[in-house]
């Protein structure tokens, strides 16, 4: 049992022989709980479970109650079981290193078996944590733990089993796929079913269909699956007989996960499945057929496409993958997502001019007629937490719209993301198994690179992990029409002549027309330095640069008074994010010339701090300064290249730290002297930078 349902060996032994999206429900009576000994054990069987259940499918069963567990472990009275050898795991064994909200649920063990809070079980993933408060001892259980249960005949001898930390059961259910529905106490759901009739009171099922299974005798374990729509919940052990074992009853609780039907439905859209129902509002078996062997719910859902992207400029491939879309993939709609305040591209162009420009490049003759089938809007959510919430607001509004006209009907509609294949690629390697695209719940189709090729993409096969396989396709159908990218034409456009443009096969005619009578592309003039930037980490010597910097420049000043070519006064930013520098511009009105960015080692910036705050408070505060400048150095990268893609301006790179040997009286002078000559010599050095890229006279 415990085997079956732990990740190690469960995939290949038992989850492997099920195709993906083949089961209409899994059920695992007494076994979850197994597979939380650790949390691979768990993420791994509940991702399997994901990805064999097709849309619609449930994921059910019966699990024990940890606010009742802990509260019968402390419990002295005699009773007909025993809990002993409770042991919490290590307290980030199963804690959660993320969270989106700051709520806190508690679920207490109420002694009464019935009132135990399920509601609390029922909320968002999106919450910190669910901790389990002891009554007695005021104590929270807010992570996973070991325990010997024992019940004589039964459970003989005592077996050890483990507490599910229900916050990581549901954010892992959640990035498998699957959604909390519903859960119940068992005692009270068995009370229920017995006087509704749909269960005997010996643990049969009235339908006919339900009996007591016991272990799987052909996998050894306790799931079953089934392709068809499983009966009632009944009990798979004499122990679910509420009369011979009350003690033991009240102990468990059922669960319900359900996998979206076509990606997460929208708050309005309507009640719980059959399925669903029927498990716990004890509707009949028919609802349940009918619901899984309703095949035209997804064979005539509307297809919607939310195509996110810079669109910097729009380029003839973007405008014909919308057309593929829609007329040969028959997709009822396209999105075209202007993103905007993207962090790792500060210096794009206005997103109001990008969103007018795409606009103007549907105005041609090809997609005439298409353009209430295309949306151009923008979109202020660049994560993939802000994906979801996109897809989702779109879905929603798909949902009660026919033809542009909003109705109190609900289409079935199934929403698919658009990447590009550099941008899925990225995305995998950022991702982990909780954060991401992995977590990332609908469909989505993949942009092929270049003219496609033998496996359907110039780059070679594209590489979609196991656990996407039901959610990422390739539209291996798809072929650009020339091989091209923004950035090359906008690279394209910085070198030739305003007159030039119209010459760009890449570019739409309107396009072409709208980038020519708006000047964009065209960079910026280099020009005598008034502006300079500087970036470096805490402590690399930016403000002491900067005083060095602006004397050099006032002496030159003054040298040059006579003369005609008096250097313009001269203005550094220091301590600014890239990010804020277009803000700083339109505030000010003034434009960077140059950006210089002051690379300086860890050893080095400890010196500094150390003459500045002193030695222990330098230590400590370089250490968290150095490290949150070292992990954002990806991002850097791609914000200084975009400045230079955007302005053809170049950056220039100065290492604070190095060692001047060659001044041998450095080593004879004290700390304080030192430093002010190793300044000195940086901003000489920096100077020279300047002038040679032609920044100073």
């Amino acid at each position: 049992m415990e085997d079956a349902a732990a990740g190690g060996s469960c995939p290949s032994s038992f989850w492997s022989q099920f195709p993906n999206n083949s089961v209409c429900a899994v059920n695992c009576q007494f076994a979850l709980h197994y597979a939380c000994r650790q949390k691979e054990d768990l993420i791994a069987v509940l991702r399997e479970i994901g990805r064999v259940l097709r849309p619609g499918g449930v994921f059910y069963g019966t699990l024990p109650n940890n606010g009742v567990i802990l509260e019968e472990y402390e419990s002295k009275k005699p009773k007909e079981f025993s809990i002993t050898d409770l042991k919490m795991f290590d307290k980030n064994s199963f804690s959660s290193t993320t969270s989106t909200s700051t709520t806190t649920t508690t679920m207490t063990g109420t002694g009464t078996g019935n009132t135990t809070s399920t509601e609390a079980l029922a909320c968002s993933t999106s919450t910190t944590s669910t901790s389990f408060t002891s009554l007695s001892t005021n104590k929270p259980i807010n992570l996973g733990g070991e325990y010997f249960f024992y019940l004589p005949g039964h459970v003989d001898p005592p077996t050890k089993e483990y507490l599910v930390p229900l916050d990581f059961l549901l954010e892992a259910a959640e990035r498998a796929g699957l959604h909390w529905t519903n859960g119940l106490n068992f005692r009270q759901y068995w009370k229920e079913a017995v006087k509704k009739g749909l269960v005997s009171p010996d643990g049969g099922n009235v339908h006919g269909k339900g009996k007591k299974a016991g272990k799987n005798k052909k996998n050894g374990n306790n799931f079953s699956t089934s392709t068809n729509p499983p009966p009632l919940p009944s009990s798979t052990t004499t122990i679910g007989a509420d009369d011979d074992f009350p003690e033991v009853s009240r102990i468990y609780r059922l669960f319900v996960f359900r996998k979206p039907v076509l990606g997460p439905k929208s708050e309005s859209a309507g009640q719980a499945p059959a399925l669903e129902n029927a498990i716990f509002s004890f509707t009949s078996n028919e609802d349940i057929n009918h619901f899984y062997h309703d095949e035209d719910k997804t064979k005539n859902a509307r297809k919607i496409a939310v195509y996110t992207g810079a669109f910097d400029p729009p380029h003839v491939n973007h405008l014909d993958f919308a057309r593929f879309l829609l007329q040969d993939r028959g997709f009822h709609r396209v999105h075209m997502c202007v993103n905007a305040n993207s962090p790792l591209k500060p210096f794009a162009t206005p997103v109001e001019t990008r969103l007018e420009m795409l606009k103007a490049a549907f105005e041609n003759e090809e997609l005439a007629g298409a353009s209430s089938r295309i949306n151009v809007r923008e979109n202020n959510q660049g994560d993939w937490r802000g994906r979801d919430s996109l897809c989702r607001e779109i879905q929603a509004s798909e949902e009660k719209e026919e033809d542009g006209v909003a109705t109190s009907r609900t289409t079935e509609v199934e929403t698919y993301l658009i990447l590009g294949r550099d941008s899925y690629e990225k995305a995998l390697d950022r991702s982990s198994d909780w954060y991401g695209i992995n977590s990332f719940p609908f469909k989505i189709m993949v942009l092929p690179r270049g003219d496609g090729g033998e496996d359907g993409d110039g780059g070679g096969k594209v590489k979609i992990p196991k656990e996407l396989s039901n959610r990422v396709e390739v539209a291996t159908d798809f072929h650009d029409l020339v091989v091209t990218s923004s950035s090359a034409i906008r690279a394209a456009i910085l070198g030739c002549s305003a007159s030039s443009v119209v010459n760009l096969k890449s570019l739409s005619p309107n396009v072409r027309n709208f980038i020519r009578e708006h000047g964009l592309y065209r960079g910026r003039t280099q020009k005598q330095l008034e502006v300079l930037v500087l970036i470096g980490p805490r402590f690399s010597g930016k403000t002491t640069l900067a005083l060095e910097l602006l004397r050099m420049h006032e002496e030159l000043a003054f040298q040059s008074s006579a003369s005609s070519q008096n250097p313009r006064p001269l203005v550094i930013w220091e301590n600014i994010e890239l990010e804020d520098i277009p803000q700083r511009e339109a505030t000010s009105g003034k434009t960077v010339d140059c950006i210089l960015e002051l690379r300086c080692d860890k050893q080095t910036c400890k010196k500094r701090a150390a003459l500045m705050i002193g030695q222990e408070e330098g230590e400590a505060e370089t250490a968290h300064a150095y490290n949150l400048w070292s992990k954002r150095k990806a991002i850097r990268a791609e914000q200084l290249k975009n400045f230079e893609a955007a302005t053809g301006l170049p950056v220039v790179a100065l290492d604070s730290s190095v060692k001047h040997a060659e001044s041998s009286h450095l080593n004879k002078a004290g700390p304080e002297e030192s430093q002010s000559t190793r300044s000195h010599l940086v901003a000489e050095k920096a100077w020279m930078l300047l002038k040679e890229k032609g920044f100073l006279a």
